[in-house]
């Protein structure tokens, strides 16, 4: 059975979507809800709230702001001082949150809309009707009274010259001043001097009506001198006979605001004793290298003892070039790795300049990023199988190619380093390779947890296929 009181209750929809308009439009009718009006962003319902009182107001959060909309939440906007029951169109529990805060929401209504749900969610708003209206002034003034000093949030009342006329508990609480204290004084008493005169600049233009809500972070002076850092939240009230008055709410955060900065200080040293660390990697595989470059010049260049001398400053390089990339990357917790794969290349053709001097290098690489851990054992394996392209693909004099493929998607990476030279013996196998190259190639592919795969026709390709992130 319809309720009476349908045929005197404006409702307010604010949609931009057709579908959910026509949608509530029906099912109201059928309930015998005729009285509506349906905008379509924050502005039209702006106008909306001023031109009538609506018993109700249907809210999307995510319609467009639309022209001359003021800043702030949706809710706020539409409904500024708390006076309409709200039920949201959507899942914004956050809103939902927020509103419920100041005991105007009544519901929540979710595509498809059902009959039931919006019968339900009416009642509701007609039962807290009724309670208000069933009040008598003096009990409902009463009950404000006890609302206002009970809320944990500070709260005051400012008349048009900025001067307090009500102030709750928990504000007298925060600044240790009293409400005798504060009443009929300046508000610019709890602010450091050098505010005064912007505040007082912003408070005029507020009660002027050039700006009807406001959120600022403000830094207020205790009783005792101490400084609080706060967040203001400030909202226009005009009563019916025309007298304009600011409503404040003021939260503490000096507390949290602290412990940020003590995670932000904490997050800094970590990120220079991890910078260090870093640097003096760095510089340790730099040093190894460097060695190793003057010991092979010993032997003769083509002797074995100058090339295993080589690889392995070359293998030094590897790591050492990894903490480059990193410091690139501006000390993320990634490394790019197609940016590391061409340093690899510039270091095995700068340690095997002669064998490579005929090698041309083709690279098709995605971007890549992977945690320094796994970028290190990735290197170890390109750069085994780039050496080995120079040292054992090509004959002398030979123009040759060299080609790098990296590819990923959100759960494997894929690379290859193909050539065009000689091949491989058809009975070669990775497993069994006794070289140090392809020892190193096995221990980095078990430590990824991937495969690696060898083909030696027409040239040689070695490919690896790992998860992007590491098994647990």
């Amino acid at each position: 059975m319809v309720d009476p009181i349908a045929s005197e209750f404006p409702i307010l929809i604010v949609e931009d979507d057709a579908v959910s308009q026509m949608s509530l439009g029906y099912l109201l009718r059928k309930l015998g809800y005729r009285d509506y009006e349906v905008v379509e962003n924050l502005a039209d319902a702006q106008a909306a709230v001023q031109m009538r009182t609506f018993s109700v107001v249907f809210l999307n959060p995510s319609v467009p702001r639309g022209d001359g909309a003021e800043a702030g939440d949706a809710s706020s906007i539409v409904v500024p001082d708390s006076s309409r029951p709200v039920v949201y169109l959507g899942d914004f529990r956050e809103s939902e949150d927020a509103a419920a805060s100041l005991g105007r929401h009544v519901g929540s209504l979710r595509q498809p809309y059902r009959m039931e749900a919006i019968e339900d969610v009416l009642d509701r708003t007609q039962s807290l009707n009724r309670d208000l209206r069933s009040l008598p002034g003096e009990d409902c003034h009463r009950m404000l009274e006890h609302v206002f000093d009970a809320i944990q949030v500070g709260v005051c009342v400012l008349s048009p010259d900025g001067r307090f006329l009500r102030v709750n508990r928990a504000y007298s609480e925060v600044f240790g001043h009293s409400e005798e204290d504060l009443l009929g004084k300046p508000f610019t008493t709890i602010l450091p001097r050098y505010l005064h005169a912007h505040a007082r600049e912003l408070h005029e233009r507020f009660v002027r009506g050039e700006q009807t809500n406001s959120t600022l972070d403000w830094q207020v002076v205790c009783a005792d001198g101490g400084v609080r850092e706060t967040i203001v939240k400030s909202v226009r009230f005009e009563s019916r006979d025309g007298q304009i008055f600011k409503i404040t709410t003021i939260t503490d955060v000096t507390d949290s605001r602290g412990r940020e900065k003590e995670l932000e200080r904490a997050v800094r040293e970590c990120e220079a004793a991890l910078r260090g660390a870093h640097t003096r990697s760095r510089a340790s595989m730099h040093a190894i290298s460097e060695l190793l470059g003057k010991e092979s010049k010993r032997f003769p260049e083509s002797s074995p003892a100058a090339v295993v001398m080589r690889e392995s400053m070359c293998r030094a390089w590897a790591l050492s070039l990894l903490h480059d990339v990193y410091h690139q990357e501006r000390g993320t917790a990634v490394v790019s790795v197609n940016n590391y794969i061409r340093l690899l290349w510039e270091t095995v053709r700068r340690t095997f300049k002669n064998e490579t001097r005929q090698l041309q290098p083709e690279f098709e690489l995605a971007d890549v990023e992977l945690d320094m851990e796994r970028a290190a054992q990735l290197g170890l394996f390109i750069n085994e199988a780039l050496t080995n392209v120079a040292r054992h693909a090509f004959p002398e004099d030979f123009f040759g190619r060299v080609t790098v493929r990296l590819a990923g998607d959100v759960k494997r990476i894929h690379i290859a380093v193909s050539d065009n030279g000689a091949g491989l013996p058809d009975d070669f196998s990775v497993e069994d390779a006794p070289s140090a190259g392809f020892s190193l190639i096995r221990e980095a592919t078990a430590k990824l947890g991937g495969e690696v795969f060898v083909e030696g026709v027409s040239g040689t390709r070695l490919s690896l296929t790992f998860p992007r992130v590491a098994a647990s």
